[in-house]
This record gives structure tokens, C-alpha cells and sequence, in this order.
């Protein structure tokens, strides 16, 4: 959070403010500092929420999703196998970005 606080302080633009209020609804150990807090209008808040609640329509029909929460229901051996497997997959999409 504290470098999404910077970066508002140093560019004031509102999607770096709504990412924090979105940090804060998913992660209910974390809460805008009050002088952030006082810039989400009721109305900002509203539309923020909607896209969340977006979001989270779209990630339960994502394929990949289902395909990770599978891996972590499966036992431990066969899990550290598949996770492995997983994050090379991530690591070479990753090579092909850069």
C-alpha cells in the first residue's frame, strides 16, 4: 500500500486511489489512511464496487482460475509437482512478454 501511496501523492490520479479502495475490499486487514478515505464519494465508491463485483462474475467462469484451484486440491506430492510445472509456464510467458 505504502507505494501506492506515493505514487498518489506524486501524480493525484484517481485510478492509482481507486486500486487502493480495491486493495482495501479485498483485503479486509488493510483500510484507506482517513485523508484518502475522504476522497472516495459515495458515488466513486458505488461505481468501484460494481467494478469489483465485475471482476469477480468474470474470474468465476475463468478457466485458468478453476485449472489453479484444482491444483491446490490435490494432494500435496502430486501439488508441489503441478505448482512447479505452473510457475515455469508463468516464468517462459513472462520471457516471451519482455
Amino acid at each position: 500500500m505504502d507505494a501506492f501511496e506515493k505514487a498518489f501523492l506524486r501524480l493525484k490520479q484517481e485510478k492509482i486511489l481507486e486500486s487502493m479502495y480495491q486493495i482495501t475490499c479485498l483485503n479486509p486487514g488493510s483500510r484507506l489512511k482517513d485523508r484518502y478515505e475522504a476522497l472516495v464519494t459515495p458515488e466513486k465508491r458505488e461505481i468501484w464496487d460494481q467494478e469489483i463485483k465485475e471482476k469477480e462474475k468474470e474470474a468465476e467462469n475463468c478457466e485458468q482460475l478453476r485449472e489453479l484451484e484444482q491444483l491446490f486440491a490435490g494432494d500435496p506430492e502430486t501439488r508441489m509437482k503441478e505448482a512447479a510445472r505452473q510457475v515455469e509456464a508463468w516464468k517462459q510467458d513472462y520471457r516471451r512478454m519482455a
